[in-house]
């Protein structure tokens, strides 16, 4: 009898820790009462300097089977982009009157569909670049020098993100072994040291809380390319190892956590709403820890509904009958 491989659960476990830090950033952020050197400020500083790193690295990991990538790019990302973008249009202009809706300038959260569906679609053609993941280090760095690369179709993002993505792809399983067998008791010394690090950079502002989203030029904070580049250098370190720290310490086996990073992409677009209404209404709360306490309690009940197996049946649903839809169409159209 053949023997069935097992499924490795690190990556789910990743992507459910990854997921409640999305959620837990967003909504802190918006409390009304954030300030970078606050706590509040320094949580959403350590979580915005690996989160979406992690997701768009796992993303890149599986990313291997390069023609099935292309074929599903326009139905998992494109399509989605789309929906979502023009919903999220209505759900703003009921709670804040908020009538913007550009198509080419992602709103909230959606440039991670727009960014995944170029990346994928054009994988094909990025791995017969010569020496491309040294490329994107370089993109890495200057994509900021360029005030054009901005949020207009999430361009900054585009090149900015690229490194993590080609660090996933060109990583092979038996590194992720390797740093799996690590000490623990060295990674955890690590850890310390970066959350002092990060304590810092929050607590004196070094660096513009802002940049951690890698959407923006170095202009738009008032900065030289080189100072720039320079805290670039510092994010990117710090970012890398993030994801060597969580591949790490997170347990590569079925937790309770472990089905939640399974079906994180509907807890990623529909947290997006009561973001918007915490951002509208705010907290009743002027108390930084209780604030980041309220969220953290907030975001948990927020993360377990949305991980429901009813919410990504109905998320699924939802997306095949658009995709049947514009399948459909399209084949209308070639005959």
């Amino acid at each position: 009898m053949e023997n069935k491989k097992t499924r490795s659960y690190l990556f789910d476990n990743m992507k459910a820790f990854l997921i409640f830090g999305v959620v837990y950033a967003h909504f802190i952020r918006v409390t009304g009462a954030f300030a970078q050197d606050g706590l509040d400020g320094y949580l959403y500083t350590v979580f915005f300097s690996f989160i979406m790193q992690g997701f768009i690295f796992i993303s890149g990991y599986f990313s291997k089977n390069i023609e099935k990538c292309r074929k599903g790019a326009f139905f998992n990302y494109l399509i989605p982009y789309l929906i979502w973008m023009i919903f999220m249009y209505f759900v703003r202009f009921l709670i804040s009157d908020d009538t913007t809706l550009r198509l080419y300038r992602p709103s909230h959260g959606m440039w991670f569909f727009l960014v995944m569906f170029l990346y994928r679609f054009f994988l094909k053609e990025l791995i017969k670049i010569p020496h491309i993941l040294c490329l994107s280090v370089v993109f890495y760095f200057t994509a900021g020098c360029f005030p054009f690369l901005d949020e207009t179709l999430s361009l900054g993002r585009v090149f900015s993100f690229l490194l993590f993505f080609m660090l996933g792809y060109n990583c092979k399983e038996k590194e992720i072994e390797q740093i799996k067998n690590m000490n623990s008791k060295y990674t955890i010394a690590g850890t310390g040291v970066v959350l002092i690090g990060l304590y810092t950079i929050s607590k004196f502002q070094l660096i513009p809380v802002e940049m951690w989203h890698l959407k923006d030029g170095y202009m738009d904070y008032a900065i030289g390319n080189i100072e720039g580049m320079l805290l670039r250098l510092l994010m990117g370190i710090i970012s890398i190892l993030w994801i060597i720290i969580l591949i790490n310490l997170i347990p590569d086996r079925k937790v309770s956590v472990s089905e939640i990073g399974q079906h994180t992409l509907p807890i990623f677009v529909l947290h997006i709403p009561i973001r918007y209404l915490i951002q509208e209404f705010g907290l009743p709360i002027e108390n930084d820890l209780l604030i980041c306490v309220s969220c953290a309690i907030i975001t948990s009940v927020t993360v377990y509904l949305l991980s429901r197996p009813m919410t990504h049946k109905i998320y699924d649903s939802i997306m095949n009958i658009f995709n049947l839809n514009t399948l459909r169409i399209s084949k209308s159209l070639e005959e």
